[in-house]
Parts: structure tokens; C-alpha cells; sequence
């Protein structure tokens, strides 16, 4: 198993907290590419990926640099729904 799919699976099995690095990796497996909107985005993210138009907005973690739990379900349900996509 590569690590990116250890990462992946962790993050499915929606942990309490999940480090923002790690899931930047698993997004970039997926296509996405992260776009900070400028200086007046403030602490809001895009997570887009070209091919298709898809985008997942999400708010920086603070003040630590670990997603939490409402955020991780989220973020789950979001790439489930790639996966359906992909098998449909």
C-alpha cells in the first residue's frame, strides 16, 4: 500500500483531527490544486481541480494545523461523492 493511500484511508475512517499537510497530499492525488484566493480571502480556501470545475471551499484550521472533525466529515462526503462519480 503507497503511502498517499495510507493517507487516504485514514482520512476516510474520519479521525478526530487529520493534519492539513497530509490532506493537501491527498487532494493533489485527486487532481485538485489549492488556490488561496489572493490577500483578502482570509482564512478561506479552494481546493479546484481544472478538469471538471469541482471545488471544495473550507476554511483554514486555526490555530492549529489540524482539520477537525466537523471539517473531516465533510471533506469525506465530498470525496465519496468523487468516488461515485468514478464508478458510475
Amino acid at each position: 500500500m503507497t503511502q498517499i493511500q495510507k493517507l487516504i484511508d485514514k482520512l476516510m475512517c474520519r479521525p478526530s483531527t487529520f493534519p492539513f499537510r497530509d490532506f493537501i497530499k491527498v487532494m493533489e492525488h485527486y487532481g485538485f490544486v489549492l488556490d488561496e484566493k489572493g490577500k483578502t480571502s482570509g482564512s478561506r480556501l479552494r481546493f479546484y481541480r481544472e478538469s471538471d470545475g469541482r471545488m471544495l471551499l473550507l476554511h483554514s484550521p486555526h490555530p492549529s494545523n489540524d482539520l477537525k472533525a466537523g471539517t473531516i466529515r465533510n471533506i469525506v462526503t465530498f470525496l465519496e461523492g468523487l468516488n461515485d462519480e468514478q464508478h458510475t
